[in-house]
Parts: C-alpha cells; structure tokens; sequence
C-alpha cells in the first residue's frame, strides 16, 4: 500500500518533468513488458477464461493509467485525486453485484453512500474546482480500476507474473498507437528526454506495477477478499502524506474532512459483509 500510494506524488513529479500523460503511461508499460515478459505462457490463450485476462489488461493498461495521468495532469492538487480514486472500491462492489451477483446488504449501500458523501466535500474544494477535467478523468480512471478489481476474480488459473505480463504486452501495441496520434511531437522527441525525465515513470513501471501490483494479485489468490481489501484503506494516507513530503502540496479543509469520511467509510466497506 505504501508503493501503491507513492505512484501519485511520484507521477505528478515526472509530469512536471515535462512528460506527457500517454508518454508516462507507455514508459510504464513498457517496463512491465520488459520485466515480466519471460513470465507469458503462449499456452494459456486456449484457456476458457482468457478472455478475462484480456479485459483486465484493457482496463488497466487502457483505462487506469492513461486516464489517471491525465487527471494528475490537469490538477494541483495531487491529495484530491488520490482520494477520488478511492471511488474504485464502491464502483467494484456495485459492479460485482451486478455482473457477478454479489448480494449487497443494507449496511454496505449505505456505507457506499457515506464514501459518495465524503468524495463530494472533496468535490467543495476550490482547487479542485478549477479543474473539473481533473476530477472527471480521476472518476473515469476509478471506475476502469473498480471494474478491472471485479474482473481480477474470474483469473484464479492465472498467475499474478502472467496477467500482468499478459496485460502489459497486449496494450503496448495500442498505447504507441495513442501516443503517436494524440501526442505525436512529443512521441518524436522521446528519446530526447535526459534519463531524469524518465525515472519516474520507471519507477511507477518496475516498483508499483511490477512490484505491488503483482504482489495485490497474489494476495487475492491466496486469501480471501475480505481480508485483503481492508489493506487498501492505507494507500491514499501513505499517498497524501507522501504527497505532503515530496512535492509540499498543503491540504485544506475540504481534502482533510472528506479523506476522513471516504477512508473510514471504505474500510468499514470492506469489512462489512
């Protein structure tokens, strides 16, 4: 959770350092193909469910990171952002009753209430009302994230190293497309960068995805969700104080109040059955 909570401040950093939003996300994912790319098994395409693994790279390769950069991006205030993420875990728990028909008791919609109530002070603040983009693409990147959770219990036959590498190698293709389209000066300067530029975006590729993302699958295969995602409670505190340290973001009243209401509010989430 720490790692996860780093990858904010983190990012915010290398997009100051002149990378754009797509470019950062490609360097990240090219760095999982490097690193997980001996973990593929060609054989697994003719599994049932490997259909699954190529929605959850989609939607994390093609929908968390570039739409969460994006929103890092277009915002000052980084605390805000890492708390509107914190909309994935309800957004998980609504889709998993539909699509996988997961009961939802009543103490649990009205926690998700209570996380909505928090997420909406945030939304008070003047900072993040001048950038209502930011805000959007932060609840566009939360949502690919809550799907891509929900979609992460239909690959028990698949190891953490292989979805990942699966995802990874399936979305670089897509994402060079992307950049090259939508980012294409940059895309041709690349290579111009000096290698402090990228290590931020190496870091968020090797450490957070590479590192605590494989590790987060893992646990998911070897322990029950309950017990899991209580944990995830503690990345947005690691981040915002990481926040505070690395890049001396200061947090209002608004961001305070609201982190306390959606923190607490999503662990008793995922606590309550």
């Amino acid at each position: 959770m720490f790692l996860f909570g780093s990858s904010y401040p983190i990012g915010k950093i290398g997009l100051n350092q002149e990378l754009s939003p797509l470019i950062f996300s490609l360097i990240r994912i090219l760095m999982m193909v490097l690193f997980l790319f001996p973990f593929l098994r060609l054989r697994s395409i003719h599994k049932n469910n490997f259909k699954f693994v190529l929605v959850y790279g989609a939607l994390m390769g093609l929908g968390l990171y570039p739409f969460m950069y994006l929103s890092l991006a277009h915002t000052t205030s980084t605390s805000s952002m890492i708390l509107v993420m914190q909309f994935s875990i309800p957004f998980g728990v609504i889709a998993g009753s539909f699509y996988l028909g997961e009961k939802v008791s009543q103490k649990r919609w009205l926690l998700i209430g209570l996380v909505l109530f928090g997420l909406a002070i945030i939304c008070f603040d003047p900072i993040v009302l001048q950038s209502p983009d930011s805000l959007m693409l932060g609840c566009l990147a939360a949502i690919s994230y809550g799907l891509a959770s929900m979609m992460s219990r239909k690959l028990a036959d698949f190891s953490a190293l292989e979805v990942n590498a699966w995802m990874a190698i399936t979305t670089l293709p897509i994402m060079i497309l992307l950049a090259f389209l939508f980012e294409n000066q940059e895309f041709k300067t690349i290579l111009q960068h000096s290698w402090w530029d990228y290590l931020p975006a190496i870091y968020t590729g090797v450490v957070v995805s590479c590192g605590a993302q494989v590790l987060m699958f893992w646990l998911y295969k070897h322990y029950s969700v309950q017990t899991v995602l209580p944990f995830y409670s503690l990345f947005p505190i690691f981040g915002i104080i990481l926040t505070i340290l690395l890049i001396q973001e200061p947090l209002s009243f608004y961001i305070v109040l609201g982190s306390i209401i959606v923190i607490t509010g999503n662990y008793l989430l995922q606590k309550t059955k």
